[in-house]
């Protein structure tokens, strides 16, 4: 998750400058339209780079060939109600103060194999954009940029 002030109270236009932002930073990032309704907006993000190249041969050698790198689903809520209760939630979890400026959250799911440039990227322009707050699951809010692989 990621919580950030928009200033933009349609999620769909939020997620559109976001996915801007992300292929300015990535080039090689591509988006597929996903889902959308009052408050909210997805897509998925996915790139040509070949990402079992990079593994080392343990890792390879784990996965089914050929490997499968999954798109990384984004999704912006705008919705007073869900934002509000996120807030509330991660104030409870020990997320900082800044939280209670946020009017937005982005939240990035991963499953399998993923190009981990792809979410690093929009960290980097969540955060530049928005002064986002980053979580992650398992570090919680003690997450930062430089923690990403």
């Amino acid at each position: 998750m990621v919580a950030h002030r928009a200033g933009e109270p349609v999620a769909q236009r939020a997620l559109a400058f976001l996915v801007d932002a992300v292929s300015v930073r990535d080039p090689d990032i591509s988006s597929s339209p996903g889902s959308d309704g009052v408050g909210w907006a997805s897509c998925e993000l996915s790139s040509s780079r070949d990402v079992a190249s990079s593994m080392d041969d343990l890792e390879r050698a784990l996965l089914a060939d050929p490997v499968k790198v999954w798109p990384v689903f984004l999704a912006v809520n705008t919705r007073p109600d869900m934002v509000k209760d996120m807030i509330r939630w991660g104030l409870d979890q020990g997320g900082p103060d800044a939280l209670s400026r946020c009017d937005a959250f982005v939240e990035i799911s991963l499953s399998g194999v993923i190009d981990w440039a792809i979410v690093r990227a929009v960290c980097e322009a969540a955060v530049e954009m928005w002064s986002a707050v980053l979580r992650a699951d398992g570090s919680g809010f003690d997450v930062t940029l430089a923690d990403l692989p």
